[in-house]
């Protein structure tokens, strides 16, 4: 057996284990993000000091008003459970802040969609900010604003 392909395989094995696990840990991190925005607007609306206190203490870092406020609006975007499981789930948290982002319900399920159709298709950042733009560019036709 030659060496190179014996190591080749081996780094290979790792680097597949490596990105299931990536997957996994995005995929359950994006899940909990959903299941605390559902908790925040349950129970309280509106996102307290000791809640974003508490939370640092204990979990670190990633607990801020920003983050959390995230975490509140994803949950309100996708009210129903199983796109969060289903659609939200394989894509990074990072896209799916810039999805949510996206005013037309239509196109957000497109993105959504073609995650979950094709897993090697993610929109690009400057795809989903492209998105954005050109809703404000509609509204600001309708509505004969300067900026929205």
């Amino acid at each position: 057996m030659d060496s190179n392909n014996y190591i080749d395989d081996i780094k290979l094995l790792l680097a597949r284990a490596r990105q299931r696990a990536y997957t996994a840990i995005n995929s359950a991190m994006v899940e909990v993000y959903w299941q605390i925005g559902r908790r925040i607007v349950e129970e309280v609306e509106q996102i307290s000091y000791a809640l974003r206190s508490q939370l640092t203490a204990e979990f670190g870092k990633g607990f801020l008003y920003a983050n959390l406020k995230n975490f509140k609006q994803f949950y309100l975007t996708y009210p129903e459970e199983q796109i969060c499981y289903t659609l939200c789930s394989k894509l990074t948290w990072s896209h799916n802040r810039l999805i949510m982002r996206v005013q037309n319900e239509s196109a957000r399920q497109y993105y959504l969609q073609e995650a979950s159709e094709q897993q090697s298709y993610m929109p690009t950042e400057a795809e989903l900010i492209a998105e954005i733009e050109r809703e404000k560019r509609m509204l600001n036709e309708k509505y004969g604003r300067e900026q929205v």
